[in-house]
């Protein structure tokens, strides 16, 4: 996952950046990533860390807790309102579950990233009410609304971050193939069941 960064120190977010995780989930995380490079060091395992930043598409757990993109669309798909805090002007990264799968499945076999931590993460960034528009204009259910921030979210928000996967595309040549809109799209034609999954 991404949010071992915490907030973000720099414009521009890429592996150099330090970690500075804010809550339990993400600090395990982190802690996991320094298990697996200490398993390719010590026991030559083939390991490669790719974090991955707010993934969505079908299947995916309608909980807040596993992440904020599906648990909205779970709100959009069964016509509930949308609910962001404050303006929802924080910036965040989102790609299609299927784009995440194709560099996990390349990753696993390509010898150069063996032991290495890469972000695998798309060019798209938007403000999260800008994801909840389009994802209420693509379900055309719901609609947004807004909060004040409870207290105990707003100490953990990590507010805008803008990711760099430019070393894993320089090595690898992946670049994401679909759209956010494009994927939001897929993903309601499959829970409409116009498609096969």
């Amino acid at each position: 996952t991404s949010t071992v960064i915490g907030r973000a120190m720099e414009e521009i977010i890429d592996e150099t950046h330090l970690e500075r995780p804010l809550d339990i989930y993400s600090a395990h995380k982190a802690a996991a990533e320094k298990h697996y490079h200490i398993y390719n060091v010590s026991h030559k395992l083939k390991t490669v860390v790719l974090r991955f930043a707010n993934l969505y598409g079908p299947y995916g757990k309608p909980y807040a807790e596993y992440g904020f993109l599906n648990y909205f669309l779970h709100l959009a798909e069964t016509g509930q309102n949308i609910t962001v805090y404050g303006t929802g002007g924080q910036k965040r990264n989102v790609m299609y579950v299927e784009d995440a799968a194709d560099i996990m499945y390349a990753a696993a076999s390509d010898e150069r990233l063996y032991g290495g931590l890469y972000f695998a993460t798309h060019d798209e960034h938007y403000t999260v009410s800008e994801i909840a528009q389009e994802i209420v204009r693509i379900f055309e259910r719901g609609q947004v609304v807004s909060i004040d921030w409870p207290e105990e979210r707003k100490r953990i928000e990590i507010d805008s971050v803008t990711f760099s996967s430019a070393q894993l595309r320089s090595l690898t040549g992946w670049t994401p193939r679909f759209t956010f809109a494009e994927g939001l799209a897929k993903t309601k034609e499959i829970w409409l069941g116009k498609v096969s999954s």
